[in-house]
């Protein structure tokens, strides 16, 4: 079986160049910038390795021993997209936590992908070489 590592910040940068809307993104270590970053706008903060729930981006919680990805924070209710095969699924998802799933009681609810999203996620993930994945 082939497996396929995706870097995250390409893989926002490759979204966008097909036309997808994509947060603000910004991602290092420096704790000035970052703070900067969350003056702006309500954001969250991932480790670039992974691994880890997202989290409110806040300036006590950056150092500069780690490396974060840092975006500005999306309201909900969220959609999600699966490609299995040829097939896109949807979801929209309801939850009052940061990250649904670190929520027992988020709701989960199938809905049509729209078109024009659904095309320009085939060919994102065609051009990754992806036919798994969401």
């Amino acid at each position: 079986m082939l497996s396929i590592t995706v870097n995250k910040l390409s893989a926002l940068a490759a979204a966008h160049c097909h036309g997808l809307a994509v947060p603000l993104t910004m991602a290092g270590n420096d704790p000035r910038a970052l703070a900067a970053f969350a003056a702006q706008t309500p954001a969250i903060r991932k480790p670039v390795e992974g691994g880890d729930y997202c989290r409110p981006l806040v300036a006590e919680a950056v150092t500069e021993a780690v490396a974060i990805i840092a975006q500005e924070r999306l309201v909900g209710p969220e959609m999600r997209s699966y490609r299995v095969g040829g097939q896109l699924f949807g979801f929209h998802i309801h939850s009052d936590a940061l990250d649904y799933r670190t929520d027992p009681t988020a709701v989960v609810r199938p809905t049509p992908v729209p078109e024009l999203i659904g095309l320009a996620l085939i060919a994102l993930t065609d051009e990754m070489g992806l036919d798994f994945c969401a």
